[in-house]
């Protein structure tokens, strides 16, 4: 058999049996699929082994994709990184704020009206009071307003209760409870979405690693 180039694993199989018997589990088997995955080819030629020999892609040209794709898992290594960092400052700051709380004097004169005021339990629970922001500096006043101003407690209760703003959802924080979900949710697509790019980068690498091995063969 002269020179052949063939571009898909079952094309390679028939034409070299040997390679077909092969397990599916075989480490150059499994490269050499993933290889022609890629819409990539090989030009080999008959020899007295089990695999043929290779023609194309040769080791300087393996090595050359092998060094691509190095710099390219660099750098997404670097933005899961980045990612990853973004998530566990959320994470942290969710921690710190639900525990700087209980530091705050604010929240436990909360509590306490909570507990031995049912009028008050009952309007901070329809305008889903969000104290648990209260140690953050653009929510605080509001909350301490409503703890302890009467005439604006039942005014927010009133507009929570019958504003179209707030028809679909009665939380007064809404918005910012949605900011910080949407923030978490983007980090951590993006995290992940990065980690999903280094490993698949890290199978290739392994794949053109088998290959060079063969082509030097």
């Amino acid at each position: 058999m002269g020179k052949a180039v063939v571009s898909n694993f079952k094309a390679f199989a028939e034409k070299f049996p040997r390679v077909a018997q092969l397990p599916e589990t075989d480490v150059r088997v499994q490269a050499l699929k993933r290889y022609f995955e890629r819409g990539s080819f090989v030009s080999v030629y008959a020899s007295a082994g089990v695999w043929p020999r290779l023609d194309f892609p040769t080791p300087l040209w393996i090595k050359g994709k092998i060094e691509e794709f190095k710099q390219q898992k660099a750098r997404f290594a670097e933005k899961h990184r980045s990612w990853s960092i973004l998530v566990h400052k959320d994470q942290f700051a969710a921690v710190r704020t639900l525990l700087a709380k209980f530091g705050e004097p604010l929240y436990w004169k909360h509590l306490a009206k909570v507990t031995f005021d049912v009028d008050y339990k009952q309007d901070a629970a329809k305008v889903s009071l969000p104290v648990h922001l209260v140690t953050e500096e653009r929510w605080k006043p509001m909350i301490k307003m409503f703890v302890e101003d009467l005439d604006y407690r039942k005014q927010l209760a009133e507009t929570v209760d019958t504003s179209i703003v707030y028809k679909n959802d009665k939380r007064v924080a809404k918005y910012a409870d949605q900011l910080k979900g949407f923030r978490k949710s983007l980090s951590v697509k993006k995290r992940d979405m990065f980690q999903e790019k280094v490993d698949e980068i890290s199978q290739d690498l392994e794949m053109y690693n088998e290959i060079l091995k063969w082509a030097k063969e």
